[in-house]
């Protein structure tokens, strides 16, 4: 039977806070099993945190720890998951909009604007690195080598701060880059699939449940015609937005074929054939008013899958760290 820790001061004890005084303001979460602390910055560090009147540092690295047990693989149960996180983190901005230079208690508007010219430590994140195995009573890393919570402490630290490092940094950065650009460019294919679901196909995606369509993929269901008229070529009803698509499709064919100068047998076999234009016409418009909206169905909800895997995947950082 595993012992699961069930409060903070559990984990507390685990990582060892009491023998690192550098570690302070220790705050337990209040719905989860997990806690945060911080720690300021080395004097000789590039980034220069905002200091207010009396000198202090306002900005300190901040580090969240939260821990998982619902997310432990079925094959290995005794290893649970922790969410590991440090960023950069004002105490004034955390309560309040923005600086009040007025205000006695915040950071001086010349170690703001002094601030702001340094580099700023990047946000980290690990999901999936860092675990509690509870058969050995100690952290392990994701290649099951154990380590002291001090070890985790130290390490993010060290990370944190090599990101402003001038080279690895750079790279680092260009890579966080990527990743959301990447991310970016997937939710604009998401846009204009649906835009050409709505104007090609003539449906829009309506969703009974809120959250479809952001944490979970769009059903068919989901697909809702226009509350367009209707239109009946061959006896084939569809809606105008369908049927405009086909006939510029028949438009942009024929100019094609037309300016350049090219000939096909088949093609002028079916134009001049009445019945077998009938049914070319019914089968393409079937195809533009059923299948391509599933088409673009499926494009929708495999490029929100890959938006969402680029976001939560970690942005390895190479530290130099063994």
């Amino acid at each position: 039977m595993i012992e699961f820790f069930r409060s903070a001061d559990d984990l507390k004890r685990e990582f060892g806070l009491d023998d690192h005084p550098e570690f302070i303001d220790f705050t337990p979460f209040i719905k989860d099993v997990g806690f945060s602390v911080q720690r300021s910055y080395p004097h000789q560090c590039r980034y220069a945190p905002p200091v207010k009147k009396d000198g202090t540092p306002d900005t300190y690295a901040l580090f969240a720890f939260r821990y998982e047990p619902e997310r432990r693989s079925e094959t290995t149960p005794h290893l649970v998951p922790f969410t590991a996180k440090i960023s950069a983190f004002s105490r004034y901005v955390s309560h309040h909009w923005d600086y009040d230079f007025s205000d006695p208690e915040c950071p001086t508007e010349e170690s703001v604007t002094a601030s702001k010219k340094t580099p700023r430590p990047v946000d980290l994140a690990a999901y999936d690195h860092y675990f509690y195995d509870h058969d050995k009573g100690s952290f392990v890393d994701a290649s099951g080598k154990t380590l002291k919570g001090a070890d985790i402490l130290e390490g993010l630290y060290a990370d944190h701060l090599a990101t402003i490092e001038r080279f690895r940094g750079l790279v680092f950065r260009w890579k966080l880059s990527s990743r959301n650009k990447a991310s970016l460019f997937c939710e604009m294919g998401r846009d204009f699939s649906k835009w050409l679901l709505r104007y090609v196909c003539g449906r829009t995606l309506e969703p009974d449940k809120v959250m479809r369509g952001i944490w979970d993929d769009y059903r068919p269901e989901d697909m809702k015609l226009l509350k367009t008229e209707s239109i009946d070529v061959f006896g084939y009803k569809a809606s105008k937005n369908v049927i405009v698509t086909f006939c510029s499709l028949l438009l942009l064919g024929h100019s094609i074929i037309h300016w350049s100068s090219l000939s096909s047998t088949w093609l002028t076999g079916v134009v001049n054939n009445s019945l077998l234009a009938v049914a070319f016409s019914i089968l393409l418009i079937s195809f533009l008013d059923h299948a391509l909206p599933i088409i673009f169905l499926c494009i929708i909800n495999r490029l929100g899958s890959l938006r969402w895997f680029l976001l939560s995947k970690n942005v390895k950082f190479n530290s130099g760290r063994s």
